[in-house]
């Protein structure tokens, strides 16, 4: 979930707080150092990149060209701002577990929880505005900006988020399970939430949070 949560926003002349939704993955490797039958260490590492996506219907005032003869008339009009963000970090996180229910046997359920460190790869935003279908004429786009569409689309901005910073701090938190399949290996799956407490840039209008669905395998050694 991105959310401008400032409520000041990326683009003129709109206001209000925007957010986007998206799907992606994650791919790493942990690290798991047990401290008896039912606390554990766990250190991780790993790669996340997704790709979100959001859509707003907004009522604006707006130079528009209307007509046979182009006039430009400045009126409101419905518009659907639509917004793109390609996002990647390396996370770097130590999280502290108890298990729960189980033991090293069989199945076993864990609580776990600690902080992350993580390293921005990519923190690109694209965001366009078109006219509601319903909507007559085109923009009048006095500043010159990409158009398609007949001019009933307008391109806001297509690159990195403004300010980005360099690093995002957070505390990951959830459930773990573990499945022994033999001696030295056991299968787990993990459902987590890494909250963000730091922003995505330095205005302090972004932040990143994710749920985690992972699965993996454990060697003893």
């Amino acid at each position: 979930m991105w959310s401008s949560h400032s409520g000041v926003p990326m683009w003129e002349p709109m206001s209000g707080e925007v957010g986007a939704d998206g799907l992606g993955y994650v791919v790493g490797l942990d690290a798991t150092i047990r401290a008896g039958d039912y606390w554990y260490m766990a250190a991780v590492i790993d790669f996340e990149a997704w790709h979100a996506t959001s859509a707003q219907s907004r009522d604006v005032e707006l130079a528009m060209i209307e007509g046979v003869v182009d006039d430009t008339v400045v009126r409101r009009a419905e518009v659907i701002v639509e917004t793109e963000i390609d996002y990647a970090t390396v996370r770097q996180a130590v999280l502290y577990g108890v298990v729960v229910l189980g033991s090293v046997e069989t199945t076993r359920l864990a609580f776990e929880l600690g902080p992350t460190f993580s390293l921005f790869v990519v923190g690109n935003l694209r965001r366009q505005m078109r006219l509601d279908p319903s909507e007559s004429g085109r923009f009048a786009n006095p500043s010159g900006l990409p158009v398609t569409n007949d001019g009933r689309t307008m391109m806001l901005f297509d690159s990195d988020i403004p300010r980005r910073v360099a690093n995002r701090l957070g505390i990951l938190g959830g459930l773990r399970a573990w499945h022994r399949v033999s001696a030295a290996l056991d299968a787990w799956a993990a459902l987590r939430y890494d909250v963000a407490l730091t922003n995505v840039d330095e205005a302090g209008r972004w932040s990143a949070s994710a749920v985690l669905l992972t699965v993996g395998l454990e060697l003893d050694i």
